[in-house]
């Protein structure tokens, strides 16, 4: 049993957390049916603390097992038959071939991609995080999910390779014929295993890159077609009269008993199928009308509209759910999100129980940590940055207030920026 932090937890392997070991399974983009994903939860509440989340790339966590009920789950989820692959991951965009505005349907070729994969010993000589992404494009995309390597649609059968990094930073090498990506990934692959156990894509140098590819990979003719960013909220129209609508669990978390009540409700008025996705998101499926489902949605306290705040929040369980937190984070995290209610600013906000940042290792516009002298706050960088004292005295009104001023000052991109006075963020 591997308790490394920055491996994966998986069934065979999980991870210590602050509230036990914590199991990832491998959902981006699978299909389950309404009685698998309530199977799923009753498992979560028999050998786990009755909390699942979905996480920023649209994988399930279980949380709150020990290593007795861990092997227990493992047993329990085996004999589900969910089809979830091991290995090295191989993501698509969740509606892959059903969203009639993406570019280039990428499931048949993340399917070769895994299958020549796993014809090799590859797996065993890479990070345990080492993943590929196959962009489509589409409603719900990639881009800002951060991959090794990816390809990123630039026409039916031609995509755009790059690695290390999401849509906006990985390096580009070039593009490719469809019918060339399996050698590709393959030789990208091999590049980043000897340049050690612990590579990633982006330690890999582009000239070693291109050396690997040789002839596979041409210049780029035209700049790369922008992608919009994931957009997981709210009805999302597919090919023919199937829909989508997609929900987003409230900072990531909920208990198994609640989504469980939502899916048999969701099945109940025609949902034959769930897809999890980025964005902390769960896609309901079904055909015909989609107003009860919304309904059952909003009732339900889930995230519908993306100008949700809570959609722009991330929290981990903190202090009431986790020996390592300090600071109780979903409570203050809601506490916010009703501050805000109404505010549609563009901004992210991530409050941390301690340094570690598991819900979000990437920059926050502002970053809450809790630490054993007290909460500090981090401006445009994570949880292990370096902040400024914030105190406990009013700490969601005032967070609020604070995203605010960042908003006005936002909004005026001509006046040059004074830095925010103390007194908008020190506490008391």
């Amino acid at each position: 049993m591997s308790l490394r932090r920055g491996a994966c937890p998986a069934l065979s392997a999980p991870m210590q957390t602050g509230d036990g070991l914590l199991v990832r399974l491998a959902t981006a983009g699978a299909s389950l049916s309404p009685q698998q994903l309530v199977a799923l939860c009753g498992a979560a509440e028999r050998h786990g603390n009755g909390l699942v989340e979905i996480t920023a790339r649209g994988n399930f966590q279980i949380r709150g097992l020990t290593p007795d009920s861990a092997t227990a789950l493992a047993t329990d989820i085996a004999a589900m038959k969910l089809g979830l692959r091991d290995g090295v991951p191989v993501e698509t965009n969740p509606l892959a071939g059903l969203d009639p505005t993406e570019i280039a349907n990428p499931a048949p070729l993340a399917s070769a991609i895994r299958d020549a994969i796993d014809a090799t010993d590859l797996k065993d000589h890479l990070a345990p995080k080492v993943t590929v992404v196959v962009d489509g494009g589409g409603r719900i995309g990639l881009r800002n999910v951060a991959a090794d390597i990816r390809f990123d649609a630039l026409g039916q059968a031609e995509w755009l390779v790059s690695i290390g990094g999401d849509a906006s930073t990985a390096q580009a090498l070039g593009r490719c014929a469809g019918k060339d990506a399996t050698t590709v990934t393959c030789r990208l692959l091999e590049r980043i295993a000897e340049t050690g156990s612990d590579a990633r894509g982006r330690n890999v140098v582009t000239e070693a890159a291109h050396d690997a590819l040789g002839r596979l990979v041409g210049p780029l003719q035209a700049p790369a077609p922008r992608r919009m960013p994931a957009r997981p909220f709210g009805n999302i129209p597919l090919a023919g009269i199937r829909f989508a609508f997609g929900v987003g669990l409230p900072f990531g978390q909920i208990t198994a008993g609640e989504l469980s009540t939502f899916v048999k409700a969701v099945e109940a008025n025609g949902a034959d199928e769930f897809r999890m996705s980025p964005g902390r998101a769960l896609l309901v499926l079904r055909t015909g009308c989609r107003d009860a489902i919304a309904d059952i949605a909003n009732a339900a306290r889930l995230v519908t509209n993306a100008n949700d705040p809570r959609a722009r929040i991330f929290a981990c369980p903190g202090s009431d759910g986790c020996a390592s937190g300090y600071i109780p984070a979903r409570q203050i995290a809601a506490s916010v999100a009703d501050e805000l209610a109404g505010n549609a600013a563009d901004f992210s906000l991530h409050i941390s129980g301690c340094p570690k940042g598991c819900a979000h290792p990437a920059p926050a516009s502002l970053t809450l940590v809790g630490k054993e002298e007290g909460p500090i706050l981090v401006q445009n960088g994570s949880a292990r940055g370096t902040g400024i004292p914030f105190g406990n005295h009013n700490v969601a009104v005032r967070l609020a207030d604070a995203l605010r001023i960042r908003s006005s000052t936002n909004d005026q991109p001509e006046v040059r920026r004074k830095p925010h006075p103390a007194h908008a963020f020190a506490g008391d």
